[in-house]
C-alpha cells in the first residue's frame, strides 16, 4: 500500500510517543519549505495590499503631522494605536509569509493504519488526530509536479470549504482555527498520500460492513 519515496523519518521520530502499540506509520511527511505562496494568494495579495499599504501611509501621515501643542498622554495614545494598526498591515502584506516558512518548519505529518495525525505550532507544539472512519471526504488540490493539499471532511462536523478555503495556508490562519483543522498542506507526491488514504478508508468500510 505504501510508497516510501517521500517517507519523512523525522516526522516518524516526533509521533512515536503519540502512537498505540499496535498502530503502524504508512507515511510520514511535512510541508514542502520552498512553496510560499498558495492558490489562495491570488486573491489575498492584491487585497492585502489594497489594505495593508494605505495603512502605512496613514500611519505615517499621522506620526509625521502630530501638532505640537497635543497633549502628552492622547500623543502617545495615538502614536501606540498608529503602530499597532502598522504593524497589522505590516502582518497582512510581508508577516504572514515570514509566519508560514517558520511554521513548515515546525509541522509534521503522519498516516498510520489507524488514524491521520499532525503537529504544529510556531511556539508550542499542537498535536491533533483524526481517525480514518471519522473522515468522510478528501478535498484534494494538486499541482502538476506533484506537490498539493489534502483536507479531510469529518463524518458529523459541519466543516465548511468558505472558511477552510479562505483561511487554510495564507498565513492567516492564526486568526482561526477553521484554517488549522484537518488538512495536509502542500505534501510531496500528494496523489499517493491520497490513494494511501482512500484506501485505508476503504478497508475500514468493508470492515463495519463485516
Amino acid at each position: 500500500m505504501s510508497d516510501y519515496s517521500y517517507f519523512d523519518h523525522s516526522a516518524e521520530r516526533i509521533f512515536n510517543e503519540h502512537l498505540s502499540s499496535d498502530e503502524k506509520i504508512i507515511w510520514a511527511g511535512k510541508p514542502e519549505a520552498n512553496m510560499i505562496f498558495s492558490q489562495e494568494d491570488i486573491f489575498m495579495i492584491p487585497l492585502s495590499l489594497i489594505v495593508g499599504f494605505p495603512v502605512f501611509l496613514l500611519g505615517t501621515s499621522i506620526i509625521t503631522t502630530l501638532p505640537d501643542d497635543i497633549s502628552p498622554i492622547r500623543k502617545y495614545f495615538i502614536i501606540i494605536f498608529t503602530v499597532l494598526a502598522m504593524l497589522v498591515g505590516f502582518y497582512i502584506i510581508i508577516g504572514r509569509f515570514i509566519y508560514k516558512v517558520l511554521k513548515r518548519k515546525r509541522t509534521f505529518y503522519v498516516v498510520t493504519d489507524k488514524r491521520i495525525l499532525w503537529i504544529s505550532g510556531l511556539f508550542t507544539p499542537h498535536f491533533q488526530d483524526l481517525y480514518i472512519d471519522q473522515i468522510s471526504d478528501i478535498n484534494k488540490q494538486v499541482s502538476p509536479v506533484g506537490i498539493g493539499t489534502l483536507k479531510f471532511s469529518r463524518t458529523g462536523t459541519v466543516y465548511t470549504d468558505v472558511f477552510s478555503g479562505f483561511y487554510t495556508n495564507t498565513g492567516l490562519d492564526i486568526l482561526s482555527k477553521a484554517g488549522q483543522r484537518y488538512v495536509f498542506i502542500d505534501i510531496k507526491d500528494a496523489e499517493k498520500v491520497y490513494s494511501i488514504i482512500t484506501e485505508l478508508m476503504g478497508s475500514k468500510e468493508e470492515e463495519q460492513e463485516m
